[in-house]
């Protein structure tokens, strides 16, 4: 089985142009899945299922990003045409966010999981232990929730914005992306860095770009290594990137990213 995954995180909600604009580029269209993060529940029209595929098992949203910002009630979304997906652990997903669904072939019936991610805070105070990217450690450790996460198959896609980079400077930030790798280690590769040889760290485009100058590369598609083989991976961004340029570009201030891979 072959597939092509894009994941995107489109800032603030989904829109047709926003859409429009990703599928200019000939390295997003025709994802078997694609993979949205920062969507409202209200954005998925049927004009944007004609464009990105059917939404699969709904929008999901904790309600917490409106109770907080107030600038919309933002979550995540799974688009597909080829696959039936569906949340593995409906009601139960104590990790914000950080979301396993099962995906299955609707004409194979082969499956595969597929881990959904886009950290966030807990809440409004900075807690280290839960905050970010420490969701996806927690998830880790978690004996039970692991289990999705590494399947004995390895057959498991991770996919989204995880906003953490091997590129944050600061002690704890470096620690526990060090802490993330040797928890991944023979489990998962990223598929942008299998395929053009390149170290997490020493990547010379980014994927996310904010107010500050500051660039970063926080989205990834990671793939068990016993369960696929990556053909193909391309960032949306060029060397020297800015944020005005990403935004020009795809209305966003993160770039998409994409995957080709094949099941063993």
């Amino acid at each position: 089985m072959n597939l092509k995954i894009v994941s995107w995180n489109c800032h603030y909600g989904l829109t047709d142009e926003k859409v429009d604009k990703l599928l200019e580029k000939n390295d997003f269209v025709d994802a078997d899945i694609y993979a949205i993060q920062e969507c409202e529940e209200k954005n998925i029209s049927a004009s944007i299922e004609s464009k990105l595929g059917s939404i699969q098992d709904n929008w999901y949203g904790d309600h917490k990003e409106y109770e907080w910002y107030h600038n919309g009630d933002l979550g995540i979304a799974l688009f597909s045409n080829k696959y039936q997906i569906e949340r593995v652990n409906k009601n139960k997903e104590p990790y914000r966010y950080v979301i396993p669904y099962k995906v299955t072939d609707k004409k194979t019936s082969e499956s595969f999981n597929l881990i959904h991610i886009w950290t966030k805070t807990k809440d409004r105070e900075q807690n280290y232990k839960e905050d970010y990217f420490m969701f996806v450690l927690n998830a880790i450790a978690d004996a039970e929730y692991s289990k999705y996460l590494f399947p004995n198959d390895g057959k498991v896609i991770w996919a989204g914005d995880f906003n953490w980079s091997a590129q944050l400077k600061s002690n704890f930030a470096k620690s526990k992306f060090s802490e993330f790798e040797l928890k991944i280690k023979n489990k998962l590769e990223s598929a942008y860095h299998m395929h053009t040889g390149i170290k997490l760290g020493e990547e010379s485009v980014r994927t996310f770009f904010d107010k500050k100058s500051n660039s970063f590369f926080n989205d990834y598609i990671f793939y068990g290594t016993n369960g696929f083989n990556i053909n193909n991976a391309v960032i949306g961004s060029r060397d020297g990137w800015n944020l005005s340029e990403c935004r020009k570009e795809f209305l966003s201030d993160h770039c998409p990213i994409m995957a080709e891979l094949s099941l063993k």
